[in-house]
């Protein structure tokens, strides 16, 4: 499935200041974007998270 077709929501999220700009200076280094970084990071946390649950 190309990623034109896949179905996407939005998820709104309140950040500090300094909470932003850490998150985009990570996300710069790995060379993503905001949202790609943000989407990998809690896609790991909850898989961790629900391996070690299981």
């Amino acid at each position: 499935m190309t990623r034109s077709k896949l179905k996407t929501r939005t998820l709104p999220v309140r950040l500090s200041d300094a909470e932003f700009d850490l998150i985009d200076a990570a996300a710069r280094a790995l060379g993503e974007n905001r949202s790609e970084f943000l989407r990998n990071a809690a896609k790991e946390k909850a898989n961790k998270i629900n391996e070690e649950a299981a």
